[in-house]
C-alpha cells in the first residue's frame, strides 16, 4: 500500500475515487464527508497503475498523483527528474498543487537545475490559483539575493 496525502479537500477525495472505481455510495461507505485537507489515504499497487495509465493519458490529476509517487518514493523508486516530468505535465494543465512543486523543484534544483525564475513563474501561478504557501514561497524569493542576482 502507498499513502497519498490529499491537499485540496473534497474535490481531490472525489477525484481519487473515480480512479479507484468506487461505487456511487462511496460517500456513505467511506464517510468522506469526514475527510479533512492532510487527510492520508492507502491505494494498492493496482490503483497506482491505473494512476500511471490515467497519468499517460493526459489526465491532470493522475499526472501530479504520478509526479508525487516519484518525488516520495512511493510504489515507485524514487526520482526526482521523472517526479518533475510528471508534475511539469499536470502544471500545463493549470494544477495548482504541480505548480508548486515545480516552483519548490526548481528552487531547490532537484530533478532539474537551480533556476530562482522558473521558480519564481510556477510559484507565482500557483499563487494565482489560491496556494498560499506558494504566495509565500514568492514573496521569499523576491527578498533573496538569488532573484536579484539571477533575474534582476
Amino acid at each position: 500500500m502507498i499513502k497519498v496525502k490529499f491537499l485540496d479537500n473534497h474535490k481531490r477525495v472525489r477525484s481519487m475515487l473515480a480512479i479507484l472505481a468506487m461505487p456511487l455510495c462511496a460517500n456513505v461507505c467511506l464517510g468522506i464527508s469526514d475527510i479533512k485537507q492532510g487527510t492520508e489515504v492507502e491505494i494498492d499497487k493496482k490503483t497506482s497503475d491505473q494512476i500511471k495509465i490515467n497519468a499517460e493519458q493526459g489526465d491532470a490529476e493522475a499526472q501530479y498523483d504520478l509526479g508525487e509517487m516519484y518525488y516520495n518514493g512511493e510504489r515507485v523508486k524514487q526520482d526526482y527528474k521523472k517526479a518533475f516530468y510528471w508534475f511539469k505535465k499536470a502544471a500545463e494543465h493549470e494544477n495548482a498543487n504541480a505548480q508548486f512543486h515545480l516552483g519548490a523543484m526548481y528552487s531547490k534544483g532537484e530533478g532539474i537545475e537551480q533556476d530562482y525564475k522558473k521558480a519564481f513563474y510556477w510559484f507565482k501561478k500557483a499563487a494565482e490559483q489560491g496556494i498560499d504557501e506558494a504566495k509565500t514561497a514568492s514573496t521569499e524569493i523576491i527578498k533573496s539575493r538569488q532573484f536579484h542576482r539571477f533575474c534582476g
